[in-house]
């Protein structure tokens, strides 16, 4: 998948450039810089939900097999995902299913790449932390987890040469600095050519927020 695709291109820029170019280095502190993740962590969640989770995030947590693990509790996943749903509920104003499905959706493709990609993480970045209980393969896991959420967190939907039947996903420099609209956003992204275009979809009034929707 997409998802799967650009998580493997970051980690290997993270982790796999031995013989550095000025752009692989550029690209690599940049991507270095990102700070957050999508929602999910510890400190979104507090402490009621967190202390369900199992690893760093709501991401790691959870199976595939969870709606047949809880059914006898009458549940429909995992507590810390039923728990955090009831917020992305209310951040998003989207329904309590949907936000359910969500995290599960993220959660699922999370497993589904996790033991292809963890081998490209050579040194975990928590792999020295004794407060971080786990083996040196759950921390490079748990890795794979953090990129591909901050990964998630920036992607976008880029169109082709002007073709909306054309699109891919991609991850652009300032593109994720975009204020959030529920309504769409006020730009989007164009390839044209060997340029990628941020242009508005609307009038834009001085003063305005520049607008993307991350959901």
């Amino acid at each position: 998948t997409w998802a799967t695709e650009l998580t493997a291109v970051t980690l290997a820029s993270l982790h796999h450039n031995t013989d550095e170019e000025q752009t692989d280095t550029i690209k690599k502190q940049w991507i270095q810089s990102w700070q957050t993740g999508g929602w999910g962590t510890p400190s979104d969640l507090g402490p009621d939900i967190s202390n369900d989770i199992v690893g760093p995030t709501i991401l790691t947590t959870g199976s595939d097999n969870d709606h047949n693990i809880y059914a006898k509790f009458r549940m429909p996943c995992h507590p810390a995902l039923f728990k955090a749903s009831m917020g992305l509920e209310l951040l998003t104003k989207c329904t309590q299913e949907q936000a359910r499905e969500a995290l599960y959706a993220r959660g699922f493709t999370y497993r589904s790449m996790r033991d292809a990609l963890q081998s490209l993480v050579v040194t975990s970045t928590t792999e020295h932390d004794k407060s971080i209980k786990g083996t040196l393969r759950d921390k490079r896991c748990w890795d794979v987890a953090d990129t591909f959420s901050k990964v998630l967190a920036r992607a976008a939907t880029l169109t082709l040469d002007d073709d909306t039947s054309d699109c891919c996903a991609a991850i652009v420099p300032i593109h994720e600095r975009l204020a959030h609209s529920l309504n769409g956003g006020n730009t989007k992204l164009v390839s044209i050519e060997s340029e990628v275009l941020l242009v508005a979809t609307c009038d834009i009034e001085a003063g305005d927020e520049i607008t993307r929707d991350y959901t």
